[in-house]
């Protein structure tokens, strides 16, 4: 399964995209793929997904949604998206996620830089740029969880690009 962040929400298995929707559920993969590998709180799921106001009826919808959101990964069985005291947890493999990639792509070109490595800078800038399909989780311009990494993306890529041009 691959799940890309720099751009539109996108969920791959294997070659095929996944659809996954509709738009609270696709909030509620964004905050989980944000923080993956850790337990998200309820309280923040239910924030991300009807701010400081949720109906009484969100604690269920959120189970509901939860379950949906098992079903579209095809993770009926919860081994990916799982359940701990201290919340949900998103498991997902180093390779996964594209945010994850780039992050690895921009050091791996940063450690290069200082080695004076060229053709490494020039390599690890290009497979870490080509990941790039817009503005990372775009259409969540709201989501208050996307706003400090997409930050952080954005100038990561904008550091990668001018490592390409002076080289």
């Amino acid at each position: 399964m691959y799940f890309s962040l720099l751009g539109p929400l996108l969920v791959r298995i294997g070659d095929q995209e996944r659809a996954v929707g509709g738009a609270k559920v696709r909030t509620l993969l964004a905050v989980l793929l944000l923080e993956p590998e850790r337990p998200v709180p309820l309280d923040r799921l239910r924030t991300a997904l009807w701010g400081d106001n949720p109906p009484a009826s969100a604690s269920a919808s959120l189970h509901n949604m939860l379950a949906r959101l098992r079903a579209q990964l095809g993770d009926e069985r919860g081994e990916r998206l799982r359940s701990t005291p201290l919340g949900y947890v998103l498991e997902v493999a180093g390779g996964e996620v594209d945010a994850r990639v780039f992050d690895l792509g921009v050091r791996r070109a940063r450690e290069a830089l200082l080695r004076e490595d060229w053709d490494a800078v020039r390599e690890e800038s290009a497979a870490a740029l080509a990941l790039w399909r817009g503005v990372p989780l775009g259409e969540f311009p709201d989501l208050p969880e996307a706003q400090v990494p997409r930050r952080q993306w954005q100038e990561a890529r904008l550091e990668a690009l001018e490592w390409r041009i002076e080289l």
